[in-house]
Formats: C-alpha cells, sequence, structure tokens
C-alpha cells in the first residue's frame, strides 16, 4: 500500500513548526492519515529507513537528509530559502525531484532564475496556528501607560537588528513610557556553533546605551508566544530576506499593527494586507556576507530599511494607534481564514493528486 513518508523533524525551529503543523493538518483529512510515516532525515537510521521506502510511496523532504540517500517512489521537495541567488548545489539537490514545493510567488521567481523549469514547481504557502494566534485575547489584557513595540526573530544581521536597535534610540532614546521587547534567542546558532547570542546582544544594547530595551528569552510554547503577542502595542519586523517569516505572520494574526519590509518570501501573505501595514521604504543591497543568509551565491540581494525610516514608521504607530489597531485586526481576519495550516495541507494534497502523483487507490461496495 501507499505510503506518504514525510522527511522532517519536530522541533522549535522555524522548519520544526512547518513540518509539525503541515503534518499534523494533512493528518486530519479523512482516508490519509493512516498513510503518513514520519521519518528523521538527520537520525541515524536515514538509510535503514530510505531502503524501507517502496516504488508507489510519495516521500515529502521537508529539508536536505544529513547525508545523500535514494528512496524509491515519487520525490517532493520542500523549498525555503531567504536569497534571491542559490547556489549550484542546492539547486542541483532541488532538481532532482518530481515536484519542488515553495511557499510563495518570490520563491518560484527565485527558483525559475535559477534554471529550474516552471513546470516542476508548485507554489504552497506555509500556514499559521489560526486558533492559537488571534486578537481576541487583547481586548481582555490589562493596559498601562508604556506603550511596547516588539521584535520576534533570532539575534542575526539577516534580521535587521543593526537598524532597528538605531531607529529607535532616534525615536525613542531612554523614554520610560515606551519599551522595545526582543525575542532574539538565536537556539540554532547557540546550539550548533556554540555561540551565546543573547550575551551578544546585551554587549549590543550597552554599546547602544538603550535601558528600555527588554529582552524575552527562553524557549516557549505556542500559546506562551501569542500571549505575549497580546501584550505588545505594535510589531517592528524591519528583516532583510525571509523565507516566509513565521514570527512575522504570527503577530499579524494576533492583531498587531505591524511595520515591516516587504521583500521576498514574506510577500506572500502581506500582499492580500498590504494597506493594513506600514510598509517600510527599503533599498536592495547586496549581502556583504554570505554566511548570514544560508542557502546564497555569490550577487545575492537582502532589502535594507535605513534608520529613519524605521524611526518615522515606529512613531506613526504610536501617535495613531487607534486607527492603525483597527487595521491590524482587519489584516488579523485576512491572514486567519487565508493561511491556515489546514489550508496549506489542502493545497499540498490537491497539488498531488493534480499532478498524478497520489493515484486513487480504493473503492467501496455498498
Amino acid at each position: 500500500m501507499m505510503k506518504i513518508n514525510l522527511w522532517g523533524q519536530r522541533n522549535i525551529f522555524g522548519g520544526g513548526v512547518h513540518f509539525s503543523s503541515f503534518s499534523d493538518a494533512l493528518s486530519d483529512f479523512s482516508g490519509f492519515g493512516s498513510l503518513l510515516v514520519e521519518y528523521d532525515p538527520f537520525g541515524p537510521d536515514l538509510r535503514a529507513n530510505a531502503d524501507q521506502t517502496c516504488s508507489d510511496d510519495v516521500n515529502i523532504f521537508f529539508v536536505e537528509p544529513a547525508h545523500p540517500i535514494r528512496v524509491r517512489g515519487a520525490v517532493v521537495k520542500w523549498a525555503i530559502f531567504e536569497s534571491d541567488k542559490l547556489p549550484d548545489a542546492y539547486l542541483e539537490y532541488l532538481s532532482h525531484s518530481h515536484l519542488i514545493w515553495v511557499p510563495s510567488d518570490w520563491g518560484e521567481n527565485v527558483l525559475i532564475n535559477g534554471g529550474i523549469s516552471s513546470d516542476q514547481i508548485q507554489v504552497i504557502p506555509e500556514g499559521v496556528d489560526s486558533s492559537t494566534f488571534h486578537p481576541f485575547m487583547r481586548t481582555r489584557m490589562a493596559k498601562d501607560d508604556i506603550f511596547r513595540f516588539y521584535m520576534c526573530g533570532k539575534y542575526e544581521e539577516r534580521k535587521g537588528f543593526a537598524e532597528l536597535l538605531d531607529a529607535f534610540g532616534m525615536a525613542y532614546g531612554n523614554d520610560p513610557g515606551v519599551r522595545l521587547y526582543l525575542k532574539s534567542d538565536n537556539f540554532h546558532s547557540d546550539l550548533v556553533l556554540g555561540t551565546n547570542k543573547n550575551s551578544d546582544l546585551r554587549e549590543h544594547l550597552k554599546e547602544k546605551n538603550l535601558t528600555n530595551v527588554r529582552l524575552v528569552t527562553g524557549v516557549f510554547s505556542a500559546l506562551d508566544l501569542a500571549l505575549i503577542n497580546s501584550h505588545m502595542d505594535a510589531q517592528i519586523f524591519p528583516s532583510r530576506a525571509e523565507g516566509w517569516g513565521l514570527p512575522l505572520l504570527e503577530g499579524i494574526a494576533s492583531g498587531l499593527p505591524t511595520v515591516c519590509n516587504f521583500y521576498s518570501g514574506q510577500t506572500q501573505f502581506l500582499k492580500p494586507i498590504k494597506n493594513e501595514l506600514r510598509i517600510l521604504k527599503h533599498s536592495l543591497e547586496p549581502v556583504p556576507d554570505l554566511t548570514a543568509i544560508g542557502q546564497s551565491a555569490p550577487n545575492s540581494m537582502w532589502a535594507v530599511a535605513p534608520k529613519d525610516e524605521i524611526a518615522a514608521a515606529m512613531v506613526e504607530i504610536r501617535s495613531d494607534h487607534s486607527q492603525w489597531l483597527a487595521k491590524a485586526f482587519r489584516a488579523s481576519s485576512i491572514v486567519r481564514e487565508t493561511f491556515s495550516w489546514t489550508e496549506a495541507a489542502e493545497k499540498g494534497l490537491n497539488s498531488l493528486i493534480e499532478r498524478s502523483i497520489i493515484q486513487p487507490e480504493w473503492s467501496v461496495n455498498i
């Protein structure tokens, strides 16, 4: 019997949330839950698991495995990246598949420009946990006189922390009535490379002499993150490039007035709500260090918003907060309806059926 083999990991990283949320949504569709098998692409049994696959299986790879493997059956690969130029080795990996899923039109264009045939690509947007991230808790939160900006993103150059901290200093200095909260743990860097990014960020804040910036650190559940969103007054997200931008989407779904760049993978869910956001003016600039952006090739570009533009946007959001809250609630309603994980899984299934990768096998006698 055909199996749908899902190659990924359930973990706290964005890729892990994608894998677990998409897989759970897929299993909820009648007739498909019993077909799903999860395999760890980094586990010790990688090659043994590959040997168990059959010719009528469907293999969906959420990430590139730790080692090259040969699987039987159809191969679908998720392509999620932040760069507008991709290395030949990554393009070669993607090309050896029956179908490539990418979460945005922007990502599809990057692949086509890299030489992948459009016939091999399907746009399958990711989703958001719309029952956890919603604006309804916001109306029940006690409010004081402090205005809270919030940024959730790993402390790394790609996320735009340099321009964000300069902008906050320009706009509000050490005003005790305004705070910037940063959820900036870089767990991957700390675990894999042995860094201490929170310590680095604290040193950065000392250099800027910003006393009204608070760090939110540690591993939190999705519900905890949603509660944090509900306590905040606005979201500031000057990231220079995103493959999807899950924290940004979660903040929008939570009803946070939002300042962000309109560039890269996040444009997929920003397009329907563009008029409800404070979009930053930015320039496309060369990526100075390709190790800062994951899969990338020479001449990669990303979007950099100037600090004075970010500062002006933060002032606008605070000055007319009631108007921006109304916009945020409209944006929340749109993204929660359009970009659920159920919708993502349904589009994925339709993609497999339309291309005859999955074919009907069952019949019912009545």
